[in-house]
C-alpha cells in the first residue's frame, strides 16, 4: 500500500512539474476524481485538464476561454515573454479554483477575472470524461 500511494504521489508530482515547466504557471486548482484520476486547472493553456496519475498521461481537457481569444502562433513567443499580455489577459479566464463530483457533468470554477465563480459544463460525468478519455 505504501509503495502504491509513493508512486502515485511521485507520478502526480512529475505530470504538475512538466506542466509548471511550460511557462511556469502550472497548476491552479485540483480535485481527485478517484484514486486514478485527477482533474486540474492549467493556468498557462486557461484549461481544466483531466490527468490518469496511475499510468501518468492526459486523458482530456477543456479550453475555459472563447477559441476566437487564442492569439496568432506566429504572435506566441512575443506574448509569453510579455508577461501579463493584454491580448491574453483580458480575454482568458484565469481558473483559480476548482470543484466538482465524480459524477457530475459540470465543474465550478473560481477565477482571477469577472464573473469570478463559473459553471462550466462538460457535457458528460467528470468520471466518464476521465474513463474514456
Amino acid at each position: 500500500m505504501f509503495f502504491e500511494v509513493s508512486l502515485v504521489l511521485l507520478l502526480l508530482q512529475r505530470l504538475l512539474h512538466f506542466t509548471a515547466a511550460a511557462d511556469g504557471v502550472g497548476p491552479t486548482g485540483i480535485y481527485a476524481i478517484n484514486h486514478e484520476y485527477v482533474a486540474y486547472l492549467a493556468g498557462e493553456s486557461d484549461s481544466l485538464v483531466v490527468a490518469n496519475v496511475l499510468k501518468g498521461g492526459i486523458e482530456g481537457h477543456v479550453v475555459l476561454h472563447d477559441p476566437s481569444a487564442n492569439p496568432h502562433m506566429s504572435d506566441l513567443p512575443l506574448l509569453l515573454r510579455e508577461e501579463g499580455s493584454s491580448e491574453i489577459s483580458e480575454n482568458w479566464v484565469w481558473p483559480t479554483g476548482l470543484a466538482s463530483c465524480d459524477f457530475c457533468d459540470f465543474v465550478y470554477i473560481t477565477t482571477l477575472s469577472a464573473p469570478y465563480f463559473l459553471r462550466v459544463e462538460l457535457g458528460r460525468p467528470l468520471l466518464d470524461m476521465a474513463k474514456d478519455g
